[in-house]
C-alpha cells in the first residue's frame, strides 16, 4: 500500500471516533502529512544516492547553480572539446549553435586567443581532472567580446586517469568585469587623492624612456611632465610647467587645431615633428597624443620619442639609394662613352702617325681633336670614381680622389672663390673606399656655400694634402662667413645646420664624420666668424706603396722583338678594328665580335695573346675565360681583359682570383704596347700584371 493510501485510511479511522476526537484527528492528520513530506524527501535523496557519482555531480551542477547556459562537451581523439549538447542560452549570447562551433574546431575555437589555453592549463580541469572555475572571454558572431565564468566539472574514463567529458554551467559576467574595472579605476582615483598614487605615478613616469607630457586640452599648457622630458629639452620641471606645447614645437602641431579633440578622444593621433631645446637646437621626434579622462576631467597625454638616429639612418639610406642610382647612370654613361673614345683616340693617333709632315694644318687639327677626346676621357674617369658603389677598401691616393671631387664641385666654387691646391710630394696612400670622395665633395660644397657669389678674386678655397706623424691630412679652408663659437661644438650633430631653411638637412657633416670614423680617421674644425673655417681630415697612412701604373703610359713603350699572334674579342667592331689598326704592322691580329666566335677560332688556331672585352652580350669575357681555362689553361693565363666601366660584383670576384692584366678604356697605343711587352716576356708562361692593379 502506498504511503498516501495509508495516511488516508488512518484519517478515516480517526474521523469515525466522533466530534470529541476532532482535536486528535487534526493532530494525527498533521503528523501524517509531516511523515509524508519526510518520506518523499527521503525517497528523493535515495534516488540521488542511487545515481552514479558522475550523474550526481551533473545533477548538482544543473540544479543548484544559477547559470546562463549549461553544456556537455566530449574530448575527442585530437584533444579538442566538441559540444554534445548545450542549452539555448549559448546561442542567445554567442550567436552560434553547437554544430557551427564543432565545425569550427570545437568550443575553444570561439574563445579569445589569449584565453583558449585556459581549460588545458596545468591547473585546469582537463589536466587535473578536478572541478574548477574558469574565467575566460569568447568572441561572439558579431565580433563582441564577452567575459564568462565557467563552473566546469570533468568526467574521467574507466581508469580514472583521462578526462573524456566536461560538464559546465556558464554565467555571463561581462557586466561584472566591467563593474570591477570601474571599481578598480575608482580605487585608483581614491589612491591619487590620498597621495599614494601620485607618488607611484611619479616614480613610473620618471623612469619611462619616452618624454611624457600631460596638457590642458583647452590651453595646451603643460600640467605635468616627466624627468625624461626635462632631460630631452634641457628645461627644469618648473620651467616646463609654465610653458605649453607651442613653446617647444618648431611648427604649430596639427592636433592643436580646433575640432581635433574628437579624433584625439576616439583613437588618438601619432605623428612626427621637431621639438626645440632650451639652447635653440632642434630634434626630430615621434609623438603620440590622446585625450584621456581622469576623475571626471579631460587631459591631453602626449608621449614623445626622439628619433634622431632613425631619421639619420633614413637619410643615409635615401642618400645611398641616390648615390647608387647616380652610380648606375654614371657607369652606363662611362661605358658608352669609353667605347667610341677608344677608336676616336687611337684612330686619330694612327692618322697622325700615317699623315705626311707637309699636311701640317691637318695634323694640327687632329692634335686638337685628340686633346678634346683626352679631356672627355678625363671627365669620364672622374665619373667612374663616383660610380663605384661597392664598399671594398683598397689603396687610394687622396690627391686623385680630391681632384675628382674638385672637378664636380668646381661650378659651385668658380663664381665665389679661387681654388688653391697645396699638395705635398710623396704623400702616403691610405686605405679607403669610394665614400671618401663623398666626404671631400661635401666639405668643398660647404666651403663654397659659406662664400657669397660675385667676388671670386678676393676669396679662396684652399685644399691642402700633407703628412704628419704617420697620418695623411687633408684640409679644406675657406674665407667665408665662419661659424659662431657656440655652434662649432655642435657642427657634427645630426640635423644641426648653419644654412638657411631649405638649403640643407643638417646631416652632411654628421654622415662625413661617420664615414671618416669607419675609415679609421677623424675630422676636426676651426672657425672664426668673419674669417672663415678650416675642416681637417686625418686618415692613417697605409703600409702599401702605390705603383702609378696609370701614369706609366707617358713612358715610351719598348719595341717588341717578336711578332705575336693576337686574338681581339670585342662586340664593338670599331673598337676591335682600332686595336687591329694599331697592331697589325708588327703583329698578326684576328678579330672576333663575340665569345662564341672566339671559341671557334681558338679551337682551330694558336694564339699568343687574347684581348677580351669584359662585358659583352651573349657570352661575357669572364665566361669566355672560364671556357678557355677548362680546355686551354695555358692560353687562359695569357688573356688581357678590356673594360669600359666599373666592375660588376661578378667581374670583381673574378679579378680577385686571377692575375691577368686589365686595361681600362679608353687606352692609348702606349698602353697596348706596354701590355704586349708583358705578353712577349710571358710567351712561354702565364701573363701576370706585376703591380696587381689594372692599367
Amino acid at each position: 500500500m502506498l504511503i498516501e493510501d495509508r495516511v488516508g485510511r488512518l484519517a478515516e479511522i480517526a474521523e469515525s471516533g466522533g466530534p470529541a476526537d476532532s482535536v486528535l484527528r487534526d493532530a494525527i492528520r498533521r503528523a501524517l502529512q509531516e511523515a509524508v513530506a519526510e518520506e518523499r524527501k527521503r525517497a528523493k535523496l535515495a534516488s540521488v544516492v542511487a545515481m552514479s557519482e558522475v550523474d550526481a555531480v551533473r545533477y548538482r551542477v544543473i540544479s543548484e547553480l544559477a547559470s546562463d547556459w549549461v553544456y556537455a562537451a566530449r574530448v575527442d581523439e585530437f584533444g579538442m572539446l566538441k559540444l554534445e549538447w548545450v542549452t539555448s542560452g549559448f546561442t542567445a549570447i554567442t550567436g552560434y549553435d553547437e554544430e557551427e562551433v564543432n565545425e569550427r574546431g570545437g568550443y575553444t575555437d570561439i574563445l579569445h586567443r589569449d584565453d583558449a589555453a585556459k581549460p588545458f592549463a596545468a591547473d585546469g580541469p582537463l589536466r587535473t581532472g578536478d572541478p574548477a572555475t574558469i574565467e575566460y572571454r569568447v568572441i561572439t558572431r558579431n565580433g563582441d567580446e564577452r567575459w564568462l565564468r565557467d563552473y566546469a566539472c570533468p568526467e574521467l574514463d574507466g581508469t580514472g586517469e583521462r578526462v573524456v567529458r566536461l560538464f559546465g554551467a556558464v554565467k555571463d559576467i561581462t557586466e561584472e568585469v566591467l563593474a570591477q574595472e570601474a571599481l578598480k579605476h575608482a580605487k585608483q582615483s581614491l589612491e591619487r587623492r590620498v597621495g599614494f598614487e601620485e607618488a607611484r605615478f611619479r616614480a613610473v613616469l620618471d623612469q619611462a624612456g619616452e618624454a611624457i607630457f600631460m596638457l590642458d586640452p583647452g590651453t595646451y599648457q603643460f600640467i605635468d611632465v616627466n624627468e625624461t622630458a626635462c632631460r630631452m629639452l634641457g628645461y627644469s620641471r618648473d620651467e616646463l610647467l609654465h610653458m605649453g606645447i607651442r613653446d617647444i614645437e618648431v611648427e604649430v602641431p596639427d592636433w592643436t587645431i580646433p575640432g581635433r579633440l574628437g579624433t584625439l578622444r576616439a583613437r588618438g593621433i601619432s605623428t612626427e615633428s621637431f621639438h626645440r631645446r632650451k639652447d635653440g637646437s632642434t630634434l626630430p621626434v615621434e609623438i603620440a597624443v590622446s585625450l584621456r579622462r581622469y576623475v571626471g576631467t579631460d587631459y591631453l597625454l602626449a608621449v614623445t620619442r626622439e628619433i634622431t638616429e632613425r631619421k639619420q639612418m633614413e637619410v643615409q639610406l635615401a642618400q645611398a639609394d641616390r648615390l647608387a642610382s647616380v652610380g648606375v647612370l654614371a657607369a652606363g654613361v662611362a661605358h658608352e662613352i669609353n667605347n667610341p673614345l677608344v677608336y676616336i683616340l687611337n684612330n686619330v693617333s694612327f692618322a697622325l702617325s700615317e699623315l705626311p709632315a707637309e699636311f701640317q694644318e691637318v695634323r694640327d687639327a687632329l692634335r686638337e681633336a685628340r686633346s678634346g677626346a683626352e679631356r672627355v676621357r678625363d671627365i669620364v674617369k672622374d665619373l667612374k670614381t663616383f660610380a663605384r658603389s661597392d664598399e671594398k677598401m683598397g689603396p687610394v691616393d687622396v690627391r686623385e680622389v680630391l681632384d675628382a671631387s674638385i672637378k664636380v664641385a668646381q661650378n659651385e666654387i668658380r663664381f665665389r672663390a679661387r681654388l688653391v691646391r697645396q699638395y705635398d710630394d710623396n704623400v702616403p696612400i691610405v686605405e679607403a673606399n669610394a665614400r671618401l670622395g663623398q666626404v671631400f665633395l661635401n666639405l668643398l660644397m660647404n666651403a663654397a656655400h659659406s662664400i657669397r657669389e660675385g667676388d671670386p678674386d678676393n676669396n679662396a678655397v684652399t685644399v691642402r694634402v700633407f703628412e704628419s706623424r704617420g697620418r695623411v691630412g687633408v684640409s679644406v679652408a675657406d674665407t667665408g662667413s665662419g661659424i659662431e663659437a657656440d655652434k662649432v661644438k655642435k657642427i657634427f650633430d645630426p640635423f644641426f645646420t648653419t644654412k638657411p631653411v631649405g638649403m640643407g638637412t643638417g646631416l652632411g657633416l654628421s654622415i662625413c664624420r661617420n664615414i671618416v670614423k669607419e675609415l679609421g680617421g677623424e675630422i676636426e674644425v676651426k672657425s672664426e666668424v668673419g674669417q672663415g673655417s678650416v675642416f681637417t681630415l686625418w686618415l692613417p697612412a697605409a703600409e702599401l706603396s702605390l705603383v702609378a701604373v696609370s701614369r706609366a703610359s707617358t713612358v715610351p713603350p719598348p719595341e717588341l722583338a717578336h711578332a705575336l699572334r693576337i686574338l681581339v674579342v670585342d662586340d664593338d667592331a670599331f673598337v676591335a678594328r682600332a686595336i687591329r689598326r694599331l697592331l697589325r704592322s708588327k703583329h698578326d691580329v684576328t678579330l672576333a665580335t663575340g665569345g662564341a666566335q672566339a671559341l671557334e677560332l681558338i679551337a682551330k688556331n694558336e694564339y699568343d695573346v687574347v684581348f677580351s672585352d669584359v662585358m659583352m652580350p651573349g657570352m661575357t669575357g669572364m665566361e669566355l675565360h672560364q671556357h678557355v681555362l677548362a680546355t686551354r689553361p695555358s692560353l687562359a693565363d695569357r688573356f688581357i681583359f678590356i673594360t669600359g666601366g666599373p666592375f660588376t660584383p661578378e667581374a670583381r670576384e673574378l679579378f680577385d682570383l686571377v692575375k691577368n692584366p686589365c686595361i681600362q678604356k679608353p687606352f692609348t697605343p702606349a698602353d697596348l704596347a706596354r701590355v704586349l711587352e708583358l705578353a712577349s716576356q710571358a710567351r712561354n708562361g702565364s701573363l701576370e700584371s706585376p703591380t696587381g692593379v689594372a692599367f
